[in-house]
């Protein structure tokens, strides 16, 4: 009898250990809402001259995304042509650009975006190359702040 009551509680427990790990996952994310658009960064040419324009490039970019309580959602890489699309259910989101792991440039701000149910909201996510730094040998803080002397 006892054998069967510790049986039981064990069951009893992994149900409820269950319960509460399905109550914690996200609903899926409906196919038809979330994020498209771009990752570019420029300049790309040192100097630009009238009449030789020096377009943003695409950029392959690893983006992170958090909630309106700014816990992560989820992380994802643009394609090679620096073009995204992501399901997310609607609500306030914030992407959060990383720069190259170990590397102040380039570099992007976080983008605030709000979802809404049935659409998808365009963004660009541009990245600054650093090609226009007055100088190189800066920290990381300073780069991300833009504290440069």
């Amino acid at each position: 009898m006892m054998i069967l009551k510790k049986y039981f509680i064990q069951i009893m427990m992994m149900t409820l250990s269950l319960l509460i790990l399905s109550a914690c996952t996200s609903p899926p994310a409906p196919a038809d809402t979330g994020i498209t658009g771009q990752a570019v960064v420029g300049p790309t040419c040192p100097v630009v001259q009238a009449g030789q324009p020096c377009p943003d490039q695409p950029y392959q970019a690893m983006i992170t995304v958090l909630d309106s309580s700014g816990r992560e959602v989820t992380t994802f890489q643009t394609d090679t042509d620096g073009r995204l699309k992501i399901n997310l259910a609607a609500g306030t989101y914030t992407l959060r650009p990383q720069s190259p792991q170990g590397m102040p440039l380039p570099m992007a701000s976080d983008q605030e975006v709000i979802v809404i149910d049935g659409q998808f909201t365009d963004v660009l996510i541009q990245y600054d190359s650093g090609i226009r730094w007055r100088q190189w040998s800066v920290s990381s803080d300073q780069m991300k702040n833009k504290t440069l002397t």
